[in-house]
């Protein structure tokens, strides 16, 4: 009998693996691409690019979702983890991460929900909002919702 008939079957589903692979590539397009990510940790852009590929089975490294984390400055990956596991991440510490709420993070969130609008009205001009269209709305949700987590750390402390 061969080792993968004896295998069990994996705790974890097919459509939660490709949840996982679409934040992964989202988290890499907030870096900019694998190519750029892959400058910072390492890990090759070829590889990088597998885990966020729905076509390849392998899942980004933990030390790897760390990493791009804490590039992000917010725990995206690992918060997606979490999820599935039915937890939420909350700061460790009661201290407002990055000071007081000022100016800079009004203006950083008037223009990721200006740059979401756009997104949203370039896609619907025609009535049919197809894959790259998708792909640039998502980027923009995902950068402000890393703007207003950062903001909220500030403001709940």
């Amino acid at each position: 009998m061969r080792d993968e008939a004896m295998k069990l079957p994996r705790n974890i589903t097919d459509s939660e693996v490709l949840g996982l692979k679409a934040d992964t590539r989202a988290a890499f397009d907030l870096m900019g691409g694998a190519n750029k990510f892959a400058l910072k940790t390492r890990v090759n852009a070829p590889q990088l690019s597998k885990w966020g590929s729905p076509a390849d089975p392998a899942v980004i490294d933990l030390a790897v979702a760390v990493e791009a984390d804490r590039e992000l400055g917010a725990p995206m990956l690992i918060a997606a983890a979490a999820a599935l596991l039915g937890y939420r991440l909350v700061p460790e510490s009661d201290e407002p991460e990055g000071g007081a709420l000022t100016e800079s993070d009004a203006r950083e969130l008037r223009r990721h929900s200006s740059n979401l609008h756009r997104a949203i009205d370039d896609a619907l001009e025609d009535e049919v909002v197809d894959v790259h269209e998708r792909r640039q709305i998502l980027a923009e949700v995902n950068e402000k919702i890393v703007v207003l987590k950062r903001m909220r750390r500030k403001v709940a402390g």
